[in-house]
């Protein structure tokens, strides 16, 4: 016959088990209120995760101020001349950043997804022309008042890349000169300047530097074509 004593010891001892004791201890005050915090916080991490991330802000680009006279080698004209806005295409009217991929795919304009323009080419390059005429002579911006009038159009205006490793600006004109409603003088106008680096700021450098050059050109032709007109 069993002593009752002997069997409370034994049930004692069976519930105080190497496993139920590190079971105790694990259930700490400790742990209690950690799990408590982790429950309270988990619907605001679930949340955060849910929350969409608003798209990081493009990169805004101009041409910087102009650092030497772009007509500095043409001769001054007294003749007014009126500049209208410069024509463009739908993708050089707006303000995408825009590359080639000369070695893949070269009639195909790619605009960069993270980088942009701070107006449209067209209205970019009218202004760098229209402060380049100005040191000439009088600009003025509508027509109907001056017997010249400068008519541009924007053909092209990208980085193309040559290889992964190589870019250059171009930038292409087409030009007519208007005397009194007259044409007077037709001519196109090519321009590239090669990129320092393969990105987004490596191509507006380099668009920047073509679009100066590009200038000059037109700076100095349109000067020679009043010049030649007059001395008629």
């Amino acid at each position: 016959m069993h002593n009752p004593n002997t069997m409370n010891l034994i049930a004692l001892r069976a519930d105080s088990t190497p496993a139920k004791g590190l079971k105790r201890l694990k259930n700490t005050p400790a742990k209690r209120l950690a799990m408590r915090c982790t429950w309270l916080l988990l619907p605001l991490i679930l949340t955060a995760c849910a929350t969409p991330q608003p798209p990081a802000p493009k990169a805004v680009y101009d041409f910087g101020p102009v650092l030497s006279s772009a007509s500095a080698a043409a001769p001054t004209r007294s003749a007014a001349v009126a500049l209208p806005e410069i024509e463009a295409s739908a993708s050089l009217d707006s303000p995408s950043l825009l590359y080639r991929l000369q070695y893949s795919n070269a009639q195909q304009l790619l605009p960069y997804a993270q980088a942009r323009w701070s107006s449209s080419p067209a209205q970019l390059v009218r202004a760098r022309v229209r402060d380049a005429l100005a040191l000439q002579g009088p600009v003025l911006s509508t027509e109907g008042i001056a017997p010249w009038v400068l008519r541009i159009e924007l053909d092209e205006f990208s980085q193309v890349f040559e290889s992964p490793e190589k870019s250059f600006g171009l930038v292409r004109l087409r030009v007519s000169l208007l005397k009194n409603d007259q044409l007077a003088a037709q001519t196109t106008v090519l321009a590239r300047a090669p990129a320092a680096s393969q990105d987004a700021a490596g191509g507006v450098k380099a668009l920047t530097a073509a679009t100066d050059d590009a200038v000059r050109q037109l700076s100095s032709w349109l000067a020679a074509q009043i010049k030649y007109s007059v001395a008629r």
